[in-house]
């Protein structure tokens, strides 16, 4: 990383959209198997989005690498913010003894 942070860049650009394709197939398969809960649209949402995004990164490798760390990391990190919010919110209306 010190030596060659263009090359570095572009390595972690590719190990970041591969980990986003994960996310967003495990939290997919997470929003199809918690079809009762409330919150599950959200989370369906945010792994479309995540696989949306690792998909987006890999077909524009290795130009991708440039300027994609920081954008489509900030974006991921919201969108996984708002899914939790709303399923600890959803959990919480579920089971109201529990707050």
């Amino acid at each position: 990383m010190i030596y060659d942070p263009l090359a570095s860049s572009v390595v972690i650009t590719l190990l970041i959209a591969l980990s986003l394709i994960a996310v967003g197939v495990f939290r997919i398969t997470m929003a199809i198997q918690n079809r009762d809960l409330a919150v599950h649209g959200w989370l369906l949402f945010a792994g479309i989005i995540s696989l949306l995004l690792g998909i987006i990164i890999v077909a524009g490798w290795p130009v991708s690498g440039l300027w994609v760390i920081g954008l489509f990391v900030a974006l991921e990190l919201l969108f996984h913010g708002v899914a939790y919010v709303m399923l600890a919110l959803s959990a919480r209306r579920d089971r109201p003894g529990l707050a």
